[in-house]
């Protein structure tokens, strides 16, 4: 398999496991994402890390996705490419447009992290509340 998807929580992981992702799986990436996309899901993690080499029309496919996404609240993780960060992703800025992880483990982490727990209160919310109970 070119994808393995696995969902955790309301967070969708895909694994590439290719050594090229090319112009030809841009497509095939980009509507598996969307399938999530229309599912319910905005928080992705996108593992690279098998990657040797990723060209920029893979790497557009994520980008584009990206801008999609962002208008709802989302976001992607991608855990790096085996040889860091690769010539695309210095060319492209695309260190500074993505949250970069070294390993999948930690992309995922950073989502625990960022969780909001807010407590309603019939018809509002009362954050005192939540820093009281606890």
């Amino acid at each position: 398999m070119d994808f393995l998807v696995e969902e955790i929580d309301a967070l969708a992981v895909f694994t590439v496991n290719l050594k090229h992702a090319t112009f030809l799986e841009s497509n095939a990436i980009k509507g598996l994402l969307d399938n999530y996309y229309n599912s319910g899901f905005i928080q992705y993690v996108v593992d690279l890390s098998q990657c040797e080499y990723i060209d920029p029309a893979f790497l557009s496919s994520l980008i584009i996705f990206l801008r999609t996404i962002v208008t709802k609240g989302g976001t992607i993780r991608i855990v790096k490419p085996v040889l860091g960060i690769g010539l695309v992703f210095l060319r492209n800025d695309s260190v500074r447009i993505f949250d970069m992880f070294d390993s999948r483990d930690d992309a995922i982490k950073s989502f625990k992290k960022n969780l909001k727990i807010t407590l309603f209160n019939g018809s509002s919310y009362n954050n005192e509340n939540l820093i009281s109970n606890m």
